[in-house]
């Protein structure tokens, strides 16, 4: 018996290969191995089995013998419509055994552990703030690339109260990337809903977040008590609107009955 299989959208002489097909359990079930190495990511194999050729690429096919006609369910010249197919599925570069994340302070602490990692490049942390609508990169951790996999770690600093949701775009040498699931990370017990980060933080690097207060108007105060700067609220994450200050402590001060008031450093 034997198999003959393609990447090619028709079988020819010229474009297959043939298996000869071993019975090793002597109860007439055959079975022969189409390499891994056959056909790309998302290309169709196509193959059949018969049971007159020889095992060499491109056999010249001999007419069944009595001994054999029996045995014979597919020719190369008609095969009775019975091709058989499938869909090379190439493994994902990276697999994850685990994938965690906790609140340690002002901190969120992330931990993965790969169970195989090939032509693995980087693992990039993505952080959002609003559910997962939004993502910003974070920091990068370079991939050990061991086929048995290997343990990983990083810490985000200076982390909101709000809820927090992370994911690993982890990315190849060839550029190509694939995305971890999503861990969320609970808001802090004492989550106000003002929320400034990073902390502390050059100026043009400060985000905040003040659920509830769209609509509201925030300003921004010296620590002498000098206004500097009064803008409106979206309620959604937003950069602070203020540039060029210098070093120092600051207060922001969401304006209204329910007025909040969170100390900002500017380093």
């Amino acid at each position: 018996m034997w198999l003959r299989y393609t990447t090619d959208p028709t079988f020819t002489a010229t474009n297959s290969t043939v298996l000869a097909m071993a019975n090793t359990s002597g109860t007439n079930v055959y079975t022969a191995n189409i390499p891994k190495t056959v056909g790309t990511n998302g290309q169709t194999v196509r193959y059949y089995v018969f049971s007159s050729g020889s095992s060499t690429n491109n056999p010249a096919l001999a007419t069944p013998s009595s001994a054999d006609a029996d045995l014979r369910t597919i020719t190369f010249n008609n095969n009775g419509g019975s091709n058989f197919s499938y869909v090379v599925a190439a493994p994902l570069p990276v697999t994850y055994t685990s994938w965690l994340g906790e609140r340690r302070g002002g901190e969120a602490q992330l931990e993965w552990t790969t169970g195989s990692e090939e032509d693995a490049e980087l693992f990039e942390v993505q952080r959002s703030v609003d559910g997962g609508r939004n993502w910003s990169s974070v920091g990068e951790v370079a991939a050990m690339n061991r086929s048995t996999g290997a343990d990983y770690e990083f810490t985000d600093y200076g982390v909101p109260g709000t809820e927090l949701q992370y994911r690993l775009k982890q990315i190849d040498f060839d550029g190509a990337f694939h995305f971890s699931d999503i861990i969320t990370i609970a808001a802090a017990d004492n989550a106000q809903a003002l929320s400034v980060w990073p902390q502390p933080a050059p100026v043009g690097a400060i985000q905040l977040r003040a659920a509830g207060f769209a609509g509201h108007t925030a300003s921004l105060y010296s620590i002498t008590g000098r206004m500097l700067v009064t803008f409106p609220l979206t309620g959604e994450v937003q950069p602070l609107p203020a540039a060029d200050l210098p070093k120092g402590i600051y207060l922001l001060r969401i304006n209204g009955e329910r007025g909040l008031t969170q100390r900002i450093l500017i380093d």
